[in-house]
């Protein structure tokens, strides 16, 4: 019985942030090394695997097609240290940068083909790390967030804003949000941020979305054409936020992979 010859190495990494540690997967795959590679943010209650483990799904296929990545948990999420009721934009960006910091610093990886992939959440904290996000080629963003007031809008009721001037924490759906992440939602500008990068930017949106809406995406896009910066959105028809069948996950990581590869893996 022959033994399946794997396309990647697997391997638990951990770095810190603050003082903190956070824990995350690297993915390498077995072609010749040095090798571009993606990071991924995952979104809100979210986790370094994602919903049907799209991450791990996305990781795997990438490697296959040479490109390396690493999936890590914030701070307060999944794996890694801290509290969530503590989690808020300016820690998720502060792990962010110590993630690239992470992942540039690997031996396997050439630092100056690294895309970015976020989701939801993780899409607006990749909005407004892309200006600063040193040697980032390209970005992919999964239903993300771009009208982050409109977000907390739509979560929070005038008693769990109460509860939250109050308490400075309020339970949303068993979750402890911390009013630092609240605050910081309702004055953020993704939109005036992402435009300030030159990278080129993939949104991949479901029509069915309830929980961020297309039009979202749609005004990034509006944004970032009026800028000049190459964007394109596909819209992914009959598509919730957690994309729940199988072909259109499938359409979502072929997109997404397919993406990456144009982009950084062409003419090298």
């Amino acid at each position: 019985m022959s033994k399946r010859n794997p396309t990647s190495l697997e391997k638990p990494v951990t770095f810190n942030a603050e003082g903190q540690q956070i824990l995350g997967v690297l993915h390498l795959p077995q072609s010749a090394s040095p090798c571009p590679a993606v990071l991924f943010f995952h979104g809100f209650t979210g986790s370094k695997h994602e919903t049907h483990r799209l991450f791990v799904i996305t990781a795997r296929k990438l490697a296959r097609r040479g490109i390396a990545s690493l999936r890590f948990d914030f701070r307060g999420a999944g794996d890694s240290a801290g509290d969530f009721s503590q989690m808020s934009l300016s820690s998720m960006l502060q792990d962010a940068r110590s993630a690239l910091d992470f992942l540039q610093g690997q031996q396997q990886i050439e630092p100056r083909l690294i895309g970015l992939l976020g989701y939801s959440l993780g899409g607006l904290v990749a909005q407004l790390f892309l200006p600063e996000a040193r040697n980032v080629r390209c970005c992919v963003l999964w239903a993300p967030v771009c009208d982050p007031r409109a977000a907390v809008a739509r979560k929070a009721s005038g008693g769990q804003t109460a509860k939250l001037v109050l308490h400075g924490v309020v339970d949303l759906d068993g979750w402890p949000v911390g009013r630092r992440l609240v605050v910081e939602m309702q004055t953020a500008r993704p939109l005036k941020k992402v435009i300030r990068s030159t990278a080129p930017i993939l949104l991949l949106h479901g029509d069915q979305d309830e929980s961020v809406p297309l039009s979202d995406s749609q005004s990034c896009l509006r944004a970032l054409q009026t800028a000049g910066r190459e964007a394109s959105l596909k819209i992914i028809r009959d598509a919730g936020h957690t994309f729940d069948a199988l072909p259109l996950q499938e359409e979502l990581i072929n997109a997404t992979v397919d993406w990456f590869q144009r982009h950084l893996t062409a003419g090298r």
